[in-house]
């Protein structure tokens, strides 16, 4: 447990000072993760460390927290014998960063609707280029979406949509889906 404060300190900036309550608060929440029978068996106290780093950090109010810990669920990190904390956090911040700049596209995607979707992208495409970013800004198509395994559509939909950082929702051809793709993204 100290060592994972040593680890959680070196990350934040020196001039912050820790609230004793919220480190308390937050190993109290981990806790209530880690009843998770995975997250029990892993040995990585890396793996404690950056998930408490998230957990402290001012991004918690935006879910990273959750995010981090799907992540580590969903990408078995909990199976790692030896995580140096500092490394899963940078990693795991550029995933963030990368997310927050997907576009979830909800809308129906046919031939009469391409020009919608076009628009989109060319929006997209212009904001790339106007601002140079490191990580450009991608829109996301459940159409066009391969995760390489299969799965429950919804499931993967809900994790996209929950995932990105916007999401645009063409109603112009109002489905229940597309209603339901665009309220679940403000629940």
């Amino acid at each position: 447990m100290i060592k994972s404060l040593q680890d959680v300190r070196g990350q934040i900036d020196p001039e912050k000072t820790l609230d004793t309550e919220a480190v308390f608060e937050g190993i109290m929440r981990i806790n209530d993760t880690y009843g998770d029978k995975r997250l029990q068996a892993s040995t990585a106290q890396g793996l404690f460390a950056t998930v408490l780093y998230f957990q402290l950090s001012e991004d918690r109010r935006r879910g990273i927290y959750e995010q981090i810990t799907n992540w580590v669920l969903r990408t078995h990190q909990y199976e790692l014998r030896s995580i140096n904390a500092a490394d899963l956090i940078k990693i795991f911040s550029k995933i963030a960063q990368s997310r927050k700049r997907q576009v979830f596209v909800s809308m129906q995607f046919s031939d009469d609707t391409k020009p919608n979707f076009d628009a989109i992208k060319s929006a997209i495409d212009d904001l790339n280029a106007k601002h140079d970013l490191d990580i450009a800004i991608r829109p996301i198509r459940i159409d066009q979406f391969d995760t390489g395994y299969s799965y429950e559509i919804n499931a993967e939909v809900l994790r996209l949509i929950e995932d990105s950082g916007l999401l645009i929702a063409d109603l112009t051809t109002v489905t229940r889906t597309s209603i339901k793709k665009s309220g679940t993204s403000w629940a």
